[in-house]
């Protein structure tokens, strides 16, 4: 893929959702999980080749020139071996950035649609750590599809769940779900803004479906972790000109939406800075009265607590609002926490300061080298230029941190790039 138009950036991806103003759909695949502990094809392979090799010996049949795909190996497997395979990993699993950032774009209403390829139940579990709780519905497990009663903001389970009565995950049983996939396209429609993240299209034929389509009239933009699109994408015949389908390529699933959610001012959750707003939000859904006199004295029990609780976040902050700065400094706000600590008196800067500060110009450093990478090939001395200035930020870490081993060690591989 060559044709300039084919491209867009994650910067374009911004302005497209303010844009979209809510009407976009995110369709998510095993890239999303990956870093939470679940493994990708090619590797749940290699371990259907370990531990049931016969399986795997069936499924190189009639390949004679290339290996098995994902769907053929699981397909040799019983249902039983399927699910214990898989369920290993999910009920193991842990929430990542990327869940936690697209529940965040979900719970402010920057989206209102999520189809997922994906069996487990981590974004379900995101949305509940922010307070958000959207419609769900299997599509693998119902025979009726009522567009008619999709509740406004909804996720969508594609090819089941791993607690559901049906997982589709072999070739056979996907093909037979392709019209099932080709309703529930249709009715997201085209004049929502599409974005793909953390999906491969090899496994399924949802990217058939999807290059059925004759134009994205919102945009869709495919964001993957390749610099340049795979040979079945580029096969698909998706990204040609006048559908408005844009490849953004050499995202990672957790940096790339922890970004999305940052610039569009839905990041980070109040768990995560403010725990009282949080756990006050949490009590809100509990009518108390209900209870009684009994459940009414531990309403005001978890309210003197709180209240406590606040109390003690704003004495260890103090006068510097070292809260605001750690909220600053996980919504991608480096520059106000630079601001913040400079203004703070000899005294204010203890270790709790520190840490966020450096934390910032190492942020702020990594920026600017990743920008130096990716133009050094067209542009090198401009390439040195930013990769000065992120050895210049690294320094302003050390120099208030100088035991912030990060900070020399992304130094040294800024270095080292540059001398490449």
């Amino acid at each position: 893929m060559t044709n300039a138009y084919l491209k867009r950036s994650l910067s374009d991806l911004v302005g497209s959702l303010r844009q979209a103003e809510g009407r976009c759909v995110v369709l998510m695949g095993a890239g999303c999980s990956l870093s939470a502990g679940i493994p990708l094809a090619n590797a749940l392979i290699q371990e259907i080749r370990t531990r049931y090799p016969e399986a795997y010996t069936r499924s190189l049949q009639g390949h004679s020139e290339k290996w098995p795909n994902y769907n053929e190996v699981m397909e040799q497997l019983s249902p039983n071996e399927r699910q214990s395979l898989l369920n290993r990993y999910i009920e193991q699993a842990k929430v990542n950035w990327a869940h936690l950032a697209l529940a965040q774009l979900f719970a402010n209403k920057k989206i209102d649609r999520v189809l997922t390829v994906n069996f487990d139940p981590l974004l379900l579990k995101a949305c509940s750590l922010v307070n958000f709780f959207p419609a769900i519905y299997d599509l693998a497990g119902t025979d009726r599809f009522k567009s008619h009663r999709i509740a406004p903001q909804s996720l969508f389970y594609l090819n089941g769940q791993h607690t559901g009565f049906v997982m589709l995950n072999g070739q056979d049983e996907l093909e037979a779900h392709r019209k099932k996939l080709k309703t529930i396209v249709g009715d997201t429609g085209v004049r929502r803004l599409w974005l793909v993240v953390g999906y491969s299209g090899e496994a399924d034929p949802l990217l058939d479906v999807l290059a059925e389509q004759d134009c994205f009239d919102g945009d869709l933009y495919w964001l993957g972790h390749s610099p340049e699109p795979s040979e079945r994408l580029r096969q698909s015949q998706l990204f040609q000109r006048g559908r408005h389908a844009f490849y953004v390529g050499g995202q990672d699933a957790d940096e790339c939406l922890t970004t999305l959610a940052q610039q569009l001012s839905c990041f980070p959750p109040d768990l995560l800075v403010r725990p009282h707003v949080h756990l006050q939000s949490l009590m809100d859904h509990i009518l108390f009265e209900t209870g009684g006199p009994a459940a009414q004295a531990i309403q005001t029990k978890l309210q003197v607590q709180l209240s406590r609780f606040v109390d003690l976040a704003q004495a260890e902050s103090g006068v510097t609002n070292l809260e605001q700065a750690e909220g600053w400094m996980l919504a991608g706000q480096y520059q106000s926490v630079i601001d913040w600590f400079d203004q703070l008196t000899a005294e204010q800067k203890f270790d709790g300061a520190l840490d966020v500060a450096s934390w910032a110009w190492v942020m702020q450093g990594g920026k600017l080298a990743e920008e130096a990478q990716a133009v050094a090939a067209q542009d090198l001395g401009a390439a040195r230029v930013l990769w000065q200035q992120a050895g210049e930020k690294y320094g302003q870490a050390l120099k208030i941190k100088p035991d912030k081993h990060e900070a020399a060690y992304n130094w040294g591989n800024a270095l080292d790039k540059e001398a490449q």
